[in-house]
């Protein structure tokens, strides 16, 4: 089989080519665009079935109705709150992130009184390091 060199990466050399030979490049960009036309897929399927029920949830449709809605008064804060909070998904999350912060600013308080016991460290050496 016939080769040459071939730039396939900006700023590496160049890789000898096998005109007719399978894969030349490696497995590698094969394997990204079946992964990137994988993802690509399942979000669109995911969209167009869920879509519906978003359409549903948050009140709009494909029609436009912005002309029938446009009298109405924007809703307080609370209420968007409200409507936010019903999200079970975004109340698992925003309890975790509060967990893990609270864990983690207990450790970061921790950490430098366990370091001057268990190494010597004075106390103002490791709680002044960036």
């Amino acid at each position: 089989m016939q080769s040459r060199p071939v730039t396939v990466y900006p700023g590496r050399p160049a890789i000898d080519v096998r005109h007719g030979a399978g894969a030349p490049f490696g497995w590698w960009p094969a394997i990204c665009v079946a992964l990137v036309a994988a993802i690509d897929r399942v979000e669109y399927n995911l969209l167009a079935g869920a879509l519906p029920t978003i359409q549903e949830e948050f009140g709009f449709s494909d029609s436009s109705d912005a002309v029938q809605r446009a009298g109405e008064a924007p809703a307080t804060m609370r209420v968007q709150l409200a409507a936010l909070l019903r999200i079970r998904t975004l109340r698992s999350v925003i309890t975790g992130l509060s967990i893990l912060f609270f864990g983690l600013g207990g450790l970061f308080f921790w950490m430098p009184s366990f370091y001057a016991r268990e190494f010597g460290l004075p106390e103002a050496a490791p709680s002044a390091r960036g």
